[in-house]
């Protein structure tokens, strides 16, 4: 817990970079992280120049086995970093992910996948989300 308090202290802090750089070593030191601390990590790397190590961490979090699996918050640290840098179709696949995770987005994170389907011609499946964001 000491390297999440030092890394959300660097990040309340504006130093994004010293947090990611923070929670690496911690991980490379073996240090077992718990997902509210990897998600300030995958927020901190996603906002400092690091969007696809951050994206590549939230995959590894995926994996079965893995020993802190990502929760709403690890996608909602990365939904909103993709949809600013134009990575539509890497929005649309953790929007997917999430839901294959049994995971339910909040709808900000519904608002964003429309957004993307819109910015890449997709209007059925722009609608298909938004009759699913309706239902639930």
């Amino acid at each position: 817990a000491v390297y999440g308090v030092a890394a959300q202290a660097n990040v309340r802090l504006g130093r994004r970079l010293e947090a990611w750089q923070l929670l690496q070593r911690a991980r490379a030191r073996g240090v077992e992280l718990i997902t509210l601390e990897m998600n300030v990590l995958l927020g901190a790397g996603a906002r400092c120049g690091q969007l696809l190590p951050a994206v590549a961490l939230l995959h590894e979090m995926r994996r079965s086995g893995s020993r802190v699996a990502p929760d709403v918050g690890s996608y909602d640290a990365l939904l909103f970093p993709l949809a600013s840098a134009g990575r539509f179709g890497e929005l649309l696949s953790l929007f997917d992910a999430m839901q294959k995770d049994s995971l339910a987005p909040i709808e900000p994170h519904y608002r964003l996948a429309i957004s993307a389907c819109a910015a890449r011609g997709e209007g059925a499946r722009a609608a298909a989300i938004l009759l699913r964001m309706q239902s639930r």
